[in-house]
């Protein structure tokens, strides 16, 4: 049987002061230009949450812990930097203030806050401690980083699509000539749904029944076709059919399509709908729930 046990250590939360800080001690990790609330999910550092509410900027970070290691120099490794709206720095490292765990592992909780923050456009740095390991690591991720960054780039230069804009005619298949397509649409329908899909995305899978159920409708207002970025078109076969999708797609085939697929379109995430008139004109961009919605006010949904 596994226990599990809280244990909550008596150490206030804390914010630290820019004077306290000594740039040679840190290594910047990740920035990101963005609003609160914020949360990371990046698997080379542990999770961030911050968020602001009456000129207060509050947030916590996950760290690994351990029973056999030195947990209070190793949560003490990480530092977040918040500059807000106003150009105000507010410096949060975090001090241990309670520990889960399960036998041996578990994970070391911090909270930290701030006062006097402007909230609005913020940019949010997390840092490493400078020492042998982490820029080990940091040279690691960067090396890896801009391999990724090029491949994304010459994936960009072959796919040679445009972006779509609304109130601007997309012609669906000059703009996706060069993938391979994997089943036929119906031209004749009064709209044309394209879905930007990924083999990974859960809520791409979970809209498959649907998508099926538009594209076979014997009104034949609506066909669907999906984009895909895939390493391997021969497995995306496999996946149509494991997946029951009837639906039609073009299929992109590279190790950094998938990425260079989004960029392209100017997105950010999956799935995301575009949706064409019967001239393919772009009448909608919808992500996610937004997509329902759409359908809901043409009587579809």
């Amino acid at each position: 049987m596994r226990f599990i046990v809280l244990i909550v250590l008596l150490v206030s939360t804390f914010s630290a002061v820019a004077d306290r800080i000594d740039a040679k001690d840190w290594l910047l990790w990740k920035e990101y230009k963005t609003q609160l609330p914020f949360h990371s999910a990046l698997t080379i550092y542990p999770p961030v949450s911050i968020r602001a509410q009456d000129n207060r900027l509050t947030g916590s970070i996950a760290v690994p812990y351990s029973m056999s290691d030195d947990n209070s120099r190793l949560i003490s490794e990480f530092l977040v930097v918040v500059i807000d709206a106003s150009g105000k720095s507010h410096f949060l490292q975090p001090k241990l203030n309670s520990v889960g765990f399960a036998k041996e592992q578990g994970i070391a909780m911090s909270l930290f806050e701030s006062t006097s923050f402007t909230d609005g456009d913020v940019v949010v740095r997390l840092y490493k401690a400078n020492n042998e390991t982490n820029r080990s690591a940091l040279e690691q991720y960067l090396h890896a980083k801009a391999k990724n960054n090029k491949g994304i780039q010459q994936a960009l230069a072959n796919l040679a699509i445009s972006v779509p804009k609304l109130g601007e005619v997309w012609d669906v298949d000059e703009q996706t000539r060069q993938g391979l397509t994997l089943g036929a649409r119906d031209r004749s329908a009064k709209w044309t749904v394209v879905q930007i899909y990924s083999e990974s995305c859960g809520f791409c899978r979970k809209a498959i029944p649907k998508m099926n159920t538009l594209n076979n409708d014997s009104g034949h207002d609506i066909t669907v076709i999906g984009l895909v970025g895939t390493n391997n078109t021969a497995g995306f076969k496999d996946h149509m059919t494991a997946s029951n999708i009837s639906y039609p797609f073009v299929a992109y085939e590279g190790e950094f399509v998938e990425s260079a697929l989004l960029q392209a379109l100017g997105q950010l995430g999956f799935p995301t709908y575009f949706v064409l008139d019967d001239n393919e004109e772009v009448v909608g961009i919808y992500v996610g729930k937004e997509f329902d919605e759409w359908l809901g006010i043409i009587g579809e949904g």
